[in-house]
């Protein structure tokens, strides 16, 4: 694991602070519903990325250029995570579509055919759902809510019909056995 994946989770360690100020502002059933949401949105792409790293590892100048892009997109995403169902609903969407890009598109110039085949049929179900929660920040309400249900119930079900088989983890990675 590189210095820069460590960077990267502490982007999201600080979005989970900021989940569990929203819950203590807020410790209404909305307002766990709330932090339901966010997290399951930004678990769903934070473990994306780990899937990520583990097939195209960030050793190329560019390929740590784009992690540090998606730490920006990720940072804002923490940032406005106590207005994410208000007025800071349309820069949360901007922001986890930018995430969602990224992530694509590094995926996308991956060596191995089995990644590269994955993320042809996931990442466009990935997109969908980043573009219904920034379409939920145009909106209020039950809409607002239903959007964000939406999304997240996309993300999870989506392995369903879109799993490649083939996909290879390199558990040296994961465990930070093997070196850039």
């Amino acid at each position: 694991m590189s210095t820069i994946e460590l960077f990267f989770d502490l982007v999201f360690v600080f979005a989970v602070t900021q989940l569990t100020s929203l819950l203590a502002g807020d410790p209404t059933v909305a307002g766990l519903g709330r932090v339901v949401l966010i997290f399951g949105n930004l678990w769903w792409i934070y473990g994306g990325y780990a899937w990520l790293t583990n097939a195209v590892p960030p050793q190329a100048s560019r390929l740590r250029l784009l992690m540090l892009v998606s730490m920006g997109g990720f940072l804002v995403l923490a940032l406005v995570i106590p207005t994410a169902f208000a007025a800071g609903g349309v820069v949360f969407g901007v922001g986890y579509l930018l995430v969602t890009l990224v992530h694509t598109g590094m995926f996308l110039v991956s060596s191995q055919e089995s990644a590269v085949r994955a993320m042809r049929r996931l990442g466009s179900v990935n997109a969908l759902t980043a573009l219904l929660l920034l379409a939920a920040g145009f909106t209020d309400g039950v809409l607002r809510w239903t959007l964000w249900t939406a999304a997240l119930r996309l993300h999870w079900i989506s392995p369903y019909f879109t799993a490649v088989p083939g996909f290879r983890i390199r558990a040296g990675h994961l465990l930070g056995l093997e070196r850039p």
